[in-house]
This record gives structure tokens, sequence and C-alpha cells, in this order.
């Protein structure tokens, strides 16, 4: 087992874009305080229609389903008919075909099965592969297969469980407070670049309305040299294919005046506006390389000697204890946890063309030559190639 630095949180270009916007968090406080103004006025609204939706969807199939119909109607007649092709395939055929659509069919059935199942007692199986022994399993699942593409399953009442609505409505408070912390999130960091740059501004809420799974609202700011903006907010809920909600953000600039005693611009996108009022916008610094967590054989570490800080080739690693080699030519044994970064990643040829090969962290990789042409192989041919160059290696990092 290599020897394991602890992991270090590489953030993402959300997460950095986050931070900038936290650290001007006085500056977008008005913007913030409206948007959530405007999530407050219309929270209840949206809370109750992903509610009413959602009940509506199951109890539409509770009051139309036939006594022995599921909830993957629709994938259970596509399987059997996808089945029937298959057994009808030339053999030849057939070998080629793995039959990824169909397992693609049975998998999109069972989500189905688990979904509704949160809220109802509709069966998810006919045999349960709980209790059984691993060799039954594999009969168990063609069992359960067959019995969701049957079309003359045994009838079955499927009624809603004690707790299914509830467990509708904790889902629903879930999602809205996502939806809207992930609202507040992106409209503030769609204006906060133009907001650093003016500095003072007013700001004033329209709050809209809402309608079918929507709500807008209107942002005037106004800067003291008079010149301002319109910002139209939306929040708005879309259903993947599967039925799932999920919301989108858009937001729009208009009646845009951009110096004193313009004309209002009807509409600018984000950088369009940015543009205008010559602002640059923020810019992700450049992605950051995960940093190597395993400590090998042959790799240049820094380690930790508490008064002092140095470099080391790594010559051997045992449990959590390293070989390590320092440029003095003193050689010791050492913790992992004294390990602080690796450096970078040598390698050796020491059978034909006796190079060390030597990868940095950060920068390219490259060669140095060695003289020594004993055609030998193994760890101590290697790290004696190693420790005769180390003075080259550590002058090329």
């Amino acid at each position: 087992m290599p020897i394991k630095l602890p992991e270090q949180p590489i953030l993402t270009k959300e997460q950095l874009r986050q931070q900038y916007v936290d650290q001007h968090a006085n500056v977008v406080a008005g913007v913030k305080a409206a948007i959530e103004e405007l999530c407050v006025h219309h929270r209840k609204a949206y809370e109750d229609y992903l509610y009413e939706r959602r009940i509506e969807a199951i109890q539409k199939f509770l009051d139309n389903r036939k006594p022995n119909q599921l909830i993957c109607e629709g994938a259970a007649t596509l399987i059997r008919s996808e089945a029937k092709r298959l057994a009808e395939m030339p053999e030849k055929k057939k070998y080629y075909n793995t039959g990824d659509y169909l397992r693609k069919l049975e998998g999109d059935a069972r989500e189905a099965l688990h979904w509704i199942s949160q809220y109802t007692n509709h069966p998810v199986e006919l045999m349960s592969l709980k209790d059984l022994p691993y060799f039954e399993q594999e009969k168990a699942r063609d069992t359960n297969t067959k019995w969701i593409s049957d079309e003359n399953r045994p009838d079955f009442k499927v009624n809603w469980l004690k707790n299914g609505k509830a467990k509708i409505k904790a889902e629903v408070l879930e999602v809205v407070e996502n939806a809207v912390q992930n609202f507040i999130r992106k409209t503030i960091s769609k204006v906060v670049d133009i907001l650093v740059a003016k500095g003072e501004y007013a700001c004033e809420l329209k709050k809209g309305q809402f309608s079918v799974g929507a709500f807008e609202g209107d942002i005037f700011i106004t800067f003291p040299d008079k010149t301002g903006f319109r910002t139209h907010v939306i929040l708005k809920t879309n259903y993947s294919v599967n039925g799932n909600p999920y919301a989108q953000y858009p937001l729009t600039f208009h009646e845009v005046v951009v110096k004193p005693g313009d004309k209002q611009v009807a509409m600018l996108s984000e950088d369009e506006i940015c543009k205008a009022f010559g602002v640059k916008q923020w810019e992700a610094p450049p992605k950051q390389k995960k940093p190597w967590l395993a400590v090998k054989i042959g790799d240049i570490v820094v380690v930790n000697k508490k008064t002092f800080v140095c470099r080391a080739l790594v010559l051997g690693t045992r449990g959590n204890m390293a070989t390590v080699h320092y440029l003095d030519g003193v050689e010791e044994k050492i913790e992992g946890g004294e390990i602080l970064e690796v450096l970078a990643r040598t390698t050796c040829d020491t059978w034909c063309e006796h190079y060390v090969r030597v990868e940095p962290f950060e920068g390219k990789w490259f060669k140095i030559q060695s003289e020594n042409t004993n055609y030998e192989s193994g760890i101590k041919v290697e790290n004696a190639m190693r420790v005769a160059h180390l003075d080259a290696i550590m002058k090329g990092l």
C-alpha cells in the first residue's frame, strides 16, 4: 500500500465564482434583499403548484388504471415488442445485438416502479430477492422481468400509503428550497460584476406574478449618475422525460441607460451590458491540477523536518514509513505524515537507453542521460541511477 497524502480540495469554477461573490457581499446586499423578498412573496404559490401537480399525476393513475396495470405499462409494452424482435432475429445477427435497448427499457420500468412505491403500495416486483441465496437471484430477476412485460399478469390494487402525501410535501419543500437558493445565487452572480465596478446604487423591486410553475419580477437598479437598468428575473419549472422537476433561471437586462441623458436601450445580454458599461467580467483562474496523493518509489517529495523544509528522493515505502535520500547524501526512514507533497515522478531505463525520466507535477518532463551501461535491472539499480543524478534532477525542477 503506498503512502497516502491528505486530500486537498480543488475548487470548481462555480465555487471560485461564489467566493468572489461572497467577498463583495456588502455590494450585492441590496439586490440579494430584493430577490429574497420576491421569493418570499411567491414561495407559497410555488410550493402549492409543485405539490398539487405531483398529487394529481399519481391520483390520475390510481383513478384510471386497469385492474392489472403497472405505472410503467408504456415501458412494458416496448419490452414485449423488443423481446419479440430479438427472438425472431437470425442467430448471426443476434450475436452482434447485445440487447442494450431492452436492458434500458427494463431499467426505466424498474425506476418507475421504485418511484411510485415510495408513495403507494404499488408492487415493485413479483419475487423479492432480499432473502434468496445468490444462485437463485438470477432466476427471480427473470421472473420479475416477465411479470413486468406480461399483459395478462394477475390483478392487484393500488392505494396511497398513510405517509405518501406527507412525503411528497416534504420533497416539494426541499425542491423549492434548493430552487430558491440557486435562484438567489445565480441572479446575484449575473449582476455582481456591474455592481462592483459602479459602486453605490439604488434598488427597487416590482414583484410580478406567479403563473403555471413560474414566477417573475423586475429589479430596477439606478446609479448616482442617473444610469441604470431593469433586470427581469424568472424562476420557472420544467420537467424531465421521467417527470422529475428542475428549475431554470433566465435573466435579461432592459431599459438600459449607459450614459446620463442617453436613450434607453430596450434589451441587452449579460455580455453586452458589461461591454456597454466598460466592465471587465470576472475570469476564473487557470484550472488547478489535482495533486498526486500516493507516494511512490522514485518520487521527489517535500519533507517537513519541523525546523526546516527540504526536498528528498523516495527510495522505498513500507506501510506508513518511507526511506528517503537527501541532497547531502543522508538516507533515513521517515513517517508518511512528514511528507507534504509530491513534486515530481521519476522512472528509469537501465536496459536500453539508460536514462532517468523526470515528470514534474507542473511543467514539462525531461530526461537525464546516464553513463551507467551495465544492462542491469531492479529497484536497487534504478535507485542508484536516481541518486547518481539527483543534483541534475533537482536543478531541472
